[in-house]
């Protein structure tokens, strides 16, 4: 009920004065709801844990936005943000596994720590030009993102900001990037074929753990029988089969290579390696008795 301080309206406790929205019932069964025009300010996790929202629009006169504000709402699939939104709050769609569209975002220059996390469905990271940082675990088991093109405003890529995005098959650094950070791509399992940034200097722990590196596939090697024999064809011609090829180039510049950083469920063909690396951390590249290392002078 209302009393002098607060009033409900719409399933939403408000300031007497409407500017300001405390909190969203979460128990609510609305599937709907639309930020009223009064209101100028939304408290930290106000709609947290309404689970059977599925879209909310909130108004251009919201000016900023608060952490957590849609945390673990589970069917959320829609929001759009003021037009004027600068900044995606730490956790502010953590764990909405269904959201699938952010309207508005295009004006985004900064997305906080564990924005994204657990956003199962959601295909497209909201990363355009104007972006300058990207937190920690913001993407993190966004498991069905394809693509991700890092713009040239962001030269750190930070911890586990992609880790478990087991659908990502294609990054795009940009050359001024100098810092990948621990875990940035751990778990990547369908990553391969990037090439790494001109500039990078540091390669966390676990940057590019369980990814496939840069693999080409070439079908020049004669296939096997179990017993290690050529297989050959009803017209006795050998079979040929095409195998994967991993070869790792680390750019000129680079002073450190993390514990673990590209290690991976492939062993790596190629390894090439700078004279600036100073550190090659223990375990830092999966190597086989098969691998072959070049120094690049």
């Amino acid at each position: 009920a209302d009393n002098d301080n607060y009033q409900v309206k719409n399933d939403a406790v408000l300031s007497k004065d409407g500017k300001i929205l405390l909190f969203y019932i979460a128990g609510s069964d609305k599937t709907d709801y639309t930020v009223s025009e009064e209101v100028e300010t939304i408290y930290s996790y106000a709609f947290s844990g309404a689970h059977k929202l599925e879209s909310v629009v909130i108004s251009d006169n919201v000016k900023s936005l608060s952490e957590g504000l849609f945390y673990n709402c589970s069917k959320l699939d829609t929001v759009t943000l003021p037009e004027t939104t600068e900044l995606i709050p730490y956790s502010m769609f953590e764990n909405c596994y269904k959201l699938t569209t952010v309207e508005n975002a295009g004006g985004v220059t900064v997305i906080e720590g564990r924005a994204f996390k657990g956003c199962a469905v959601l295909q497209v990271a909201p990363i355009t030009d104007k972006v300058t940082e990207i937190g920690e675990n913001a993407f993190e088991g966004c498991s069905s993102i394809k693509e991700v093109k890092i713009p040239s405003t962001i030269t750190e890529i930070k911890k586990a900001s992609f880790k478990d995005c087991t659908s990502l098959e294609k990054v795009e650094f940009n050359d001024e990037i100098t810092i990948i950070e621990d875990s940035a791509f751990y778990n990547c399992s369908k990553l391969g074929g990037y090439k790494l940034p001109a500039k990078l200097k540091t390669i966390g722990q676990f940057a590019f753990a369980s990814t496939c590196t840069d693999k080409e596939l070439y079908a020049d090697k004669v296939a096997l029988d179990a017993e290690g024999n050529e297989i050959v064809d009803e017209e006795g011609k050998k079979v040929m089969e095409k195998v994967i090829k991993i070869t790792l180039i680390i750019p000129d510049g680079v002073t450190e290579i993390g514990f673990r950083a590209f290690y991976t469920s492939l062993y790596i063909d190629e390894i090439y390696i700078p004279e600036s690396v100073i550190v090659i951390a223990d375990g830092a590249v999966d190597v086989s008795a098969n691998t072959s290392i070049y120094s690049k002078s």
